[in-house]
């Protein structure tokens, strides 16, 4: 059975690193995605998950990817 990758959906987010001096760190072990997160009511930016952690919960995208939507075709 395939599975469809967050990588593939348009909900991941790819993981910038923003810090010089550290190689970059493979943005499938810490992409987020868009779905599943909390806004800091103080700054207003949004902490999303773990794309990896919302595969693994059921309740959210699971393992069946139940929120996956594919990237479209050019």
């Amino acid at each position: 059975m395939k599975f469809p990758i967050c990588t593939n959906c348009v909900h991941f987010l790819e993981h910038k690193n923003y810090y010089p001096y550290d190689s970059p760190p493979d943005s499938k072990e810490y992409g987020q995605c868009k779905l599943f997160g909390q806004i800091d009511l103080i700054t207003g930016v949004i902490e999303y998950d773990y794309a990896k952690f919302c595969r693994s919960d059921a309740t959210k995208c699971g393992k069946n990817a139940t929120k996956f939507e594919e990237i479209p075709k050019k």
